[in-house]
């Protein structure tokens, strides 16, 4: 018998793979198989023409690497049973020895031509889609009609799931093609087959119908072939039905949803807008509409039954909404839509469609489309939180929690409960930043101690798609309380001398921060995500080990204020086998930045004038922050006034809105019973973030500085009487702050100096706010690794977003590289300390020169008094 070639059986593999992408046993396995793909693609381009065992080896790796997973065998289970004898079959060939009894072996062909079509296979873009495309259609084109009613039924079964264009592109095409369903049924074969043909080209269609389109295309090309033209073919009721009466493009599921919609009156297109409305046949870009979110849900539900959830953006703004938002949407083209993903928590449902994240249409002139969500509530009695996110070109708006009750005998079916009484106010971007590599969204359910995780990445080959990854009850009753004594233990740590650790006390330290790394990660993280961790999140990781990984910033959008999330170490023991798997903090393998759930982050920041607030203390190595904020006014690129040292000359501050970036370094201090009460200490007095409210933050709220808390304790938080508590909530979410840095427990003084000044640098020279952070706090763990200050900082920010500093908008300084390394902006020690000592010293001698006579009598009078004891 005749045995095919090794690069025909790599690609008979590959397009059986490539056939069943989409199913649920290999979407999970989607990126090691993107992996596998780019390693050999790279080797057949680099392989040079004569080095063809070299090429038949690492296609046999290869395919060994694919036999390692049950899933992916069983797309081919009798190709990859022929892997063994025609690597049998070729290492004779190589050895001069006979070949396998009963094969012909076929040489493999690598020449260049045939390598470019292998890598193009391997790098194909849309797996599934080629699969398809290489099939071939059946001679029947009775057996097209089937098919296509097939496909059409799984799209119509699943039409939310589609994008809005490719909705409105098949309604289209179907309306074009209802005038030549007549009364017997017919269809122009030609017409069937444009329209399978354009079906099977659309990536999203393929993910839904990929089964119906196998089931009917044949893996060889029919013996004959007779081009259809205008043969007309015999359609079922059904297919014409579809055909004729199609779904509307925003597809209303419920009938409830539906009256509901109907029965709302059209809204006139405002009155500013047409003030403002081109000329025919232009645009007018930058146009800004204020937009209301209208939610819908009953107040309880009954257990066990289905009630849709339906989310809409309107002109103006709906009485019965739970959630009465703002967003103020800007189109860059009034005649066409943006588009919002709304995305669903709701612990304690199920979703008919088993998708929790829905896409609407969002137009200047009218309501957009509804995002219809149908609920079935679980058999569990009692109160559930539920949760809306808004995004919009994958950047997060903002969220909408209310709550509602699942009981045996609703009374109550008016609208839920708010659980935030702030509007949600939100701004669309016409170009924002890249979203974050991935996105770990952290909901709290119906009790304040438990958390449900979500993962969702927007780049191509990591594969989630607000896929929920489990939930954990915390504990503790207070889960403040359960991490006041870890970071009571990293304050001891922290306040330990830098300089003077022995390698002992250094390695018994770093094992305590270990310790409490890797415990946060067993008790915090739900077996799903740790699952996922190991199997996919650390494999994706790019970093100098995996340069062509996919993941390299992380997002924690979280409601809960409590857990250092930077901290969490994963680490894993196999209690039968003995087995360890470990890895870094996440805080050092990742660009790990937070946002609290409520408003969307900011996407840039000009900083034109900072403002350093330093109150004289004991704390020495202040001075080198306020130096460096001298000399970067002495550049003229950023205006910096005197130091800020009382309470007032702040709060001044805040309400005017004079600077764009504020720096603060001095003490704080963290009220565990009410985190409102947490001070930072000034000259004068104290500041709370409760004495911030009202009139006194205006200046804040319009220009969204910057904030850089670099004192103890400062990113605290707690709950208090009204809500989340703290400097971080107060900042990042009540006043609404491009970004905010703070401390979780007390930093060492030298180790907080080095590690503000070289995040600065990194930003000026250029640097996302993320990449800036993670340098400068891996800066300071080189320094000091048993000194647990390069854990304690916190951002809160979009990792991607940048920071320039100057009224140019410049954010390289002139002459800056535009890589750092450590030369470039590392802060100089020796330096640093000289210049510390003539500080210290001039500070010392000044000192004494004006106390010198009030010193020697108060030694004096301490020398007679102690005479007259010993008398």
């Amino acid at each position: 018998m005749a045995w095919i070639s090794l690069d025909e059986l790599l690609e008979q593999i590959v397009l059986a793979v490539y056939a069943r992408w989409h199913e649920p046993e290999l979407a999970g396995l989607q990126p090691e198989l993107d992996q596998a793909r780019r390693d050999l693609a790279h080797t057949l381009t680099t392989l040079a023409e004569d080095a063809v065992p070299v090429g038949e080896d690492a296609i046999l790796a290869f395919l060994d690497r694919l036999a390692a997973w049950p899933e992916v065998v069983a797309c081919a289970p009798e190709a990859f049973g022929q892997v063994a004898t025609l690597r049998e079959a070729l290492l004779r060939r190589r050895q001069g020895g006979r070949p396998v009894r009963g094969t012909v072996v076929k040489a493999t062909d690598l020449s260049p031509a045939r390598r470019q079509d292998l890598v193009a296979l391997l790098e194909e873009g849309q797996p599934a889609v080629l699969a398809i495309r290489r099939r071939h259609y059946p001679r029947d084109p009775g057996q097209w009609a089937i098919l296509l009613e097939e496909v059409l039924d799984r799209l119509y079964f699943d039409w939310d799931q589609l994008p809005l264009a490719i909705r409105q592109e098949l309604l289209d095409r179907l309306a074009a093609l209802a005038p030549a369903v007549d009364a017997g049924h017919s269809l122009p074969a030609d017409q069937i087959l444009a329209l399978l043909t354009w079906l099977e080209a659309q990536p999203a269609v393929v993910a839904i119908a990929a089964p119906a389109f196998l089931a009917h295309k044949l893996a060889q090309a029919p013996k004959t072939i007779r081009h259809p033209g205008q043969r007309l073919v015999t359609v079922g009721s059904r297919l014409a039905t579809m055909i004729t009466q199609p779904p509307s493009v925003d597809a209303q599921l419920h009938a409830a949803a539906i009256d509901r919609m109907e029965a709302a009156p059209a809204e006139p297109f405002p009155a500013e807008l047409m003030e403002a409305a081109p000329a025919e046949g232009q645009e007018a870009p930058g146009q800004e509409v204020r937009l209301h979110t209208d939610v819908q849900f009953p107040r309880q539900v009954q257990a066990g039954a289905e009630v849709p959830l339906v989310v809409r953006l309107t002109l103006e703004q709906v009485a019965s909404s739970l959630v009465a938002g703002q967003l103020s949407v800007t189109f860059d083209q009034l005649s066409k839509p943006e588009y919002v993903e709304v995305v669903l928590v709701a612990p304690g449902f199920k979703e008919r469609t088993q998708s929790w994240s829905r896409t609407m249409a969002v137009y200047s002139d009218r309501d957009s489309q509804p995002a219809i969500f149908l609920l079935q509530a679980g058999d569990e009695l009692g109160p559930r939180r539920l949760t809306l996110d808004f995004y919009h070109k994958d950047r997060y708006l903002g969220s909408a929690p209310f709550q509602v009750e699942i009981t045996a005998t609703p009374t109550q079916m008016d609208g839920g409960v708010e659980l935030d009484g702030r509007p949600l106010l939100a701004r669309f971007l016409t170009q924002p930043p890249p979203p974050a590599d991935l996105e770990l969204r952290i909901v709290k359910g119906s009790r304040e101690n438990v958390l449900n995780f979500v993962l969702h990445s927007a780049r191509a080959g990591v594969g989630y798609h607000w896929r929920p990854v489990g939930q954990v009850e915390l504990t503790a009753a207070n889960p403040a309380q359960y991490l006041e004594h870890i970071f009571e233990q990293m304050s001891s740590l922290a306040a330990r001398p830098v300089e003077r650790l022995s390698e002992a006390d250094a390695a018994v330290a770093q094992g305590d921060i270990i310790n409490v790394g890797q415990r946060l990660f067993q008790e915090l993280f739900p077996p799903e995500l740790k699952a996922e961790y190991w199997r996919k999140i650390r494999p994706l990781r790019r970093d100098e080990a995996n340069p062509q990984g996919l993941i390299r910033t992380l997002l924690i959008t979280s409601d809960e204020p409590w857990i250092p999330w930077e901290m969490v170490k994963p680490y894993e023991l196999d209690p039968d086998t003995g087995e360890e798997r470990s890895d870094g903090f996440l805080a050092e393998t990742f660009q790990v930045s937070r946002w609290l759930a409520g408003r969307g982050p900011a996407d840039a920041v000009q900083v034109r004038r900072a403002a350093v607030v330093v109150p004289r203390s004991d704390l020495a190595y202040t001075a080198q922050e306020e130096q460096y904020f001298r000399q970067l006014a002495e550049n003229g690129r950023v205006d910096v006034p005197e130091p800020l040292h009382r309470v007032q000359e702040f709060l001044q501050l805040a309400q005017e809105g004079s600077a764009e970036l504020i720096h603060f370094a001095a003490h704080g201090r963290f009220e565990a019973d009410n985190a409102d009460l947490s001070p930072l200490s000034f000259e004068d007095g104290a500041l709370t973030p409760e004495a911030l409210s009202g009139q006194r933050v205006r200046g804040l709220v319009r220009t969204r500085p910057l904030v850089f808390l670099n004192a103890c304790h400062t990113a605290r938080l707690a709950f208090t009487l009204t809500g989340l508590g703290g400097w971080a909530e107060k900042l990042v979410d009540q006043v609404g702050v491009s970004a905010f840095v703070g401390t979780l427990w007390e930093v060492n003084d030298l180790l907080a100096a080095e590690f503000a000044i070289r995040f600065y640098e990194e930003l000026r020279a250029g640097a996302t706010l993320g990449q800036a952070f993670h340098r400068a706090r891996l800066h300071i763990r080189d320094r000091q690794p048993a000194n647990p200050t390069w854990l304690a900082y916190v951002l809160y920010g979009d990792p991607n977003s940048t920071v320039r500093f100057g009224r140019d908008g410049e954010s390289r300084p002139e002459g800056g590289p535009s890589e750092l390394s450590p030369a470039d902006v590392g802060l100089d020690l020796e330096q640093v300390r000289a210049s510390l000592r003539q500080s210290l010293a001039a500070s010392l001698q000044a000192y004494i020169e004006q106390n010198l006579p009030q010193l020697i009598d108060a030694a004096l009078a301490r020398v007679l008094d102690d005479s007259s004891t010993l008398e």
